[in-house]
């Protein structure tokens, strides 16, 4: 074999070495792929049931909504919705027809068993009655409710001038609207959270109706709770490493929901401005209808 020719073999035989050595390389590097991989996916797993065993335990512990109590993050809004369900619910007749405008879960339906209760929803649910469509004529005779309950609604509403016509519709004449909306909250239910209200604005739309009162509920120490307690929440819930730390320190989160509540709720009664409230609500009756 010429000179020539053995540089060449020797060369043919470094390169087979190089790329012999490279595939054993990234042979094992797509083992450690492989195993990164499981094990992320392991960790993942875990996260997951971790974080759904932690929110039952929460349920558990904290109530669900709007059933909570001084441990929940959501405490001093849900406080404010059954005290005022309660307090309106309790004034109706018994077997009185209500529709429940945005009806979900039925969440006020135990309260008043003794009513007769519809509900009506955009989404199909074991409560709902009435599925309508955005923006069409709800599907229910004109003058056939006594109440209408709408708690939390008003604010998901694009065109709140057409939800006002049709719950005018369906009332009966002297029929009963009870009615409540955020104000000082957080933007949720992204991205059909469109307004909120004023008992000013609330007034003007339901200029057609007897209004007998129009107020707000909660007071500047209530809205201050619920927009910090909802902000670290919100915060945690975006980043699965804040969520695992949730787990590790549920006690601390809870104990720390509830002296976050109890001081910041407490304001209320010092707060006589109603100028920063949590809710503001209307309750108004149907005229006489031609």
């Amino acid at each position: 074999m010429s000179r020539m020719g053995r540089y060449e073999y020797l060369i043919k035989q470094s390169l087979c070495r190089c790329f012999q050595s490279w595939n054993s390389h990234m042979s094992r590097f797509g083992r450690y792929e492989y195993n990164l991989k499981r094990i992320f996916r392991r960790i993942f797993m875990n996260a997951s049931s971790l974080i759904h065993l932690r929110d039952k335990t929460i349920d558990i512990i904290a109530g669900k909504h709007p059933d909570t109590n001084v441990f929940h993050h959501q405490w001093a809004m849900n406080r404010q919705l059954m005290r005022f369900a309660k307090n309106y619910l309790s004034k109706i007749p018994k077997g009185s027809l209500v529709l429940d405008v945005g009806v979900g879960d039925a969440p006020y339906w135990h309260i008043r068993p003794d009513l007769d209760w519809k509900g009506l929803d955009v989404s199909q649910g074991e409560n709902v009655n009435f599925l309508i469509t955005k923006g069409a004529a709800w599907p229910i005779q004109s003058n056939s409710f006594d109440v209408v309950l709408c708690t939390q609604v008003i604010e998901h509403i694009e065109e709140p001038a057409f939800l006002i016509s049709e719950i005018n519709r369906v009332l009966k004449p002297g029929g009963q609207i009870i009615l409540n909306a955020p104000f000082l909250y957080p933007f949720h239910g992204m991205p059909e959270d469109h307004m909120r209200y004023t008992t000013t604005q609330l007034e003007y739309f339901f200029k057609d109706f007897d209004i007998s009162e129009c107020g707000v509920l909660g007071g500047v120490g209530s809205s201050l709770a619920t927009i910090y307690l909802n902000f670290i929440n919100y915060t945690i819930s975006s980043n699965l490493f804040l969520q695992m730390l949730k787990v590790i320190f549920l006690p601390v989160w809870l104990l720390g929901n509830a002296v976050s509540n109890m001081m910041l709720v407490g304001l209320d009664r010092f707060d006589k401005t109603k100028s920063f409230p949590l809710n503001t609500y209307l309750i108004a009756t149907s005229r006489q209808k031609a």
